[in-house]
């Protein structure tokens, strides 16, 4: 069971450098986007973009939904940007197509992307 944030960060960059050499697999590009939420949430901004911007060069032009919910969320947090609203409601609509088994996910975005809205008066 996973305790936080950076144990889940610690074990997603451990499965990732162990899987590097696999080729295209589009788990690994939910995993980055995943170890860039992750090292976001405990501090470490720079490797939070750093997983962000490869998950984001991998996947052009059609990211992944988790990546664009990371995308937002540092958008809005740290970057204090008002396209945060825009890529966040685009996350929770990737979320909804991707299936029912991302209801939460697709509840978590539109949730952001409200209190976005909300703090840029959108």
């Amino acid at each position: 069971m996973l305790h936080s944030p950076g144990e889940a960060l610690h074990w997603l960059e451990a499965a990732l450098a162990r899987t590097a050499s696999d080729g295209e697999n589009p788990l690994s590009y939910e995993a980055m986007a995943l170890a860039g939420w992750s090292a976001l949430s405990v501090g470490s901004a720079e490797i939070g973009k750093e997983w962000l911007h490869q998950c984001r060069s991998s996947t052009e032009p059609s990211p992944p939904p988790a990546l664009l919910f990371a995308e937002g969320i540092l958008k809005f947090f740290s970057q204090g940007d008002p396209s945060s609203v825009d890529l966040l409601s685009e996350a929770a609509n990737a979320f909804t197509r991707a299936g029912e088994q991302y209801k939460g996910d697709a509840f978590r975005a539109t949730l952001m992307a409200t209190m976005a809205a909300a703090c840029f008066d959108r």
